[in-house]
């Protein structure tokens, strides 16, 4: 299945860190043939976004810093945001 998810930072336990404690994880397997549903499947702890549909991510690095933006075919942002390097 082709999906995006973006979750908050977490330990390495995989569980919810607080800000700038943890790492930040993006799931972007946007691309291919066929697409899916997430199904009946719950989040899992720490997801803060989940949608489907064919798209890039575009990730900009600055000094202490990256953005990010998840463009959707046709150009709509479906998903951006900011945060700080630790």
């Amino acid at each position: 299945f082709h999906h995006y998810e973006r979750f908050a930072d977490l330990n390495a336990s995989g569980q919810p860190a607080a800000s700038g404690a943890g790492t930040r994880e993006i799931i972007v397997g946007t691309g291919g043939e066929n697409q899916g549903a997430f199904g009946n499947a719950s989040p899992i702890p720490g997801s803060q976004v989940r949608t489907s549909g064919y798209g890039a991510l575009a990730v900009t690095l600055a000094t202490g810093g990256y953005t990010w933006r998840y463009l959707q075919v046709g150009g709509a942002t479906a998903d951006s945001g900011s945060d700080t390097c630790h």
